[in-house]
């Protein structure tokens, strides 16, 4: 990923001149807002958890932040299991808390894909859209066309979620009329799988747990789009519309929900370039756009792995039968 970033002019670490745009005040309100929507979307995955097991809340983001930190330091987004195995000791089945994260994996991403499509409805892109984004010759012509698809993507798996969930024996009737007549032996292993993820959902049969989880996911999303806007400005960027902003957060969240390398490297990188390319002159996304790159990878890196590590601190002081308890 390295060496395709360097052949495509995209840099890594940008020169001096480049990093002389960004500003002191940018770059603290973006640590700010992401240390805040850190701790909001570590918090929401106790509504998820409630119908199955009371853990309490403090717990939860400790775990939330630790699991965190390994999808950075994980390739292949292995951190997703960190969570499941460490809320085991709170007396949670594994399975069940598998099925809560795969859950608000798909909720999450039907959110933010959403807010994608608002953005590419309702933003003024460059036209024509570049043919190229740096050096590479990747169209920018590609992102809104992926955007879409994830909307369809995201929307149909949540659907499929809520069929299991709600009409479970319907679901398992379809699944065996068409992947059955493959193979029932897979058939009946999809089925099971998919109804781990859908118990997930078991949220939403209360109010007080659905209503709460779903706020708290607007405001995450909402948090981290500022941090994102803050830290534009901050390097330069002006008149960045909230349109905008979807878009760039829209890119990058897909683009680091696939399995990838540690530290999202790369499509890390590729993913912000991509949306800038969209809506900036290519000297200013390879001048103040490399700048927003830059500090928002070390940002969300260093902090995620300093809320990470403080978390772990928290959970490694509590005594086994501490933990179960907890």
């Amino acid at each position: 990923m390295a060496w395709s970033l360097n052949r495509g002019a995209l840099p890594v670490v940008p020169g001096r001149e480049q990093l002389a745009h960004a500003t002191w005040p940018g770059i603290v309100a973006f640590a700010a807002l992401f240390v805040l929507s850190s701790l909001i979307r570590a918090a929401k995955w106790w509504w998820l958890l409630a119908p199955i097991e009371r853990v309490s809340v403090k717990r939860v983001v400790r775990i939330s932040l630790v699991g965190y930190a390994a999808l950075f330091i994980l390739p292949f987004r292995m951190g997703e299991f960190v969570r499941p195995m460490m809320v085991r000791r709170a007396g949670i089945s594994g399975w069940a808390a598998m099925g809560t994260v795969g859950a608000e994996r798909v909720i999450d991403g039907l959110t933010v894909t959403l807010l994608l499509a608002f953005g590419l409805l309702t933003s003024q892109t460059l036209s024509p859209l570049p043919d190229h984004i740096g050096a590479l010759p990747v169209p920018a012509s590609v992102v809104p066309k992926l955007g879409y698809s994830a909307v369809v993507l995201f929307g149909g798996a949540f659907a499929a979620l809520f069929l299991f969930y709600f009409q479970r024996r319907l679901a398992q009737r379809l699944v065996e009329g068409t992947l059955g007549l493959v193979s029932r032996k897979l058939a009946s292993w999809f089925v099971g799988r998919i109804g781990d993820l859908a118990d997930g959902l078991g949220f939403f049969k209360t109010w007080r747990y659905s209503l709460p989880f779903v706020g708290l996911t607007l405001l995450y999303w909402l948090t981290f789009a500022g941090a994102n806007w803050a830290l534009l400005a901050g390097c330069g960027i002006e008149g960045v519309t909230l349109a905008q902003v979807c878009v760039v957060v829209g890119v990058f969240s897909l683009a680091i929900l696939l399995p990838n390398a540690p530290g999202f490297f790369g499509a890390f990188q590729v993913s912000l370039y991509a949306a800038l390319s969209m809506y900036f002159r290519e000297e200013v996304v390879l001048g103040q756009g490399a700048a927003f790159v830059f500090y928002n990878y070390v940002g969300q890196v260093s902090l995620t792995l300093l809320l990470g590590g403080l978390a772990l601190m928290g959970e490694r002081r509590l005594k086994p039968e501490v933990a179960g308890a907890a």
